[in-house]
């Protein structure tokens, strides 16, 4: 998402987090503050169109369509040093 886009509230689904949370995978979404640890341990954030950090704000903040529609949750390798480095032990990966 870039700085300068406007978020059209009316789109957001205020219920995405809750679905998101309640799942195995993203029972920790709730745990994230945005420190930016994740992204900048992400072997392939450059190659991501939404940094990591910013598609968990992103499901917290209900924006279902933009984050089923990046790269960056199909590209993920598994590789879970986001998982390793997290403060906060934040599950991105599953």
């Amino acid at each position: 998402m870039a700085a300068e886009e406007v978020v059209d509230l009316s789109k957001l689904d205020s219920g995405f987090k809750y679905e998101i949370a309640g799942t195995p995978e993203g029972k920790t979404l709730f745990y994230c503050y945005q420190c930016g640890t994740c992204s900048a341990s992400c072997p392939l954030s450059d190659l991501f169109d939404i940094k990591p950090h910013l598609v968990i704000r992103m499901t917290q903040l209900g924006m279902r369509d933009k984050v089923l529609d990046c790269k960056t949750i199909w590209l993920c390798a598994t590789c879970f040093q986001c998982v390793e480095r997290c403060p906060q032990k934040c599950e991105l990966s599953s």
